[in-house]
């Protein structure tokens, strides 16, 4: 589940879920944008926080969509 669908479905705003993770709000907005990839630290609090609905792959897939890798191939 992406974060953002997360957010809205249980109906948290971006400060709170801050508060739930112990980061802040604005970290919370870059990540759920796809503007940068969290610590493995913050990843696995996220992961707590929203019982594993929200997983490492759905946050490395959200910085894939917003154009923020222009190659995925492995090297």
């Amino acid at each position: 589940m992406m974060l953002n669908d997360y957010l809205t479905t249980n109906k948290l705003t971006l400060a709170q879920f801050a508060a739930r993770t112990g980061v802040s709000a604005s970290t919370v907005f870059r990540i759920r944008d796809g503007e940068v990839l969290p610590s493995l630290r913050t990843i696995q609090r996220i992961e707590t926080a929203t019982c594993g609905l929200v997983t490492r792959i759905d946050l490395v897939a959200a910085l894939s969509t917003c154009g923020s890798f222009t190659d995925t191939k492995e090297i």
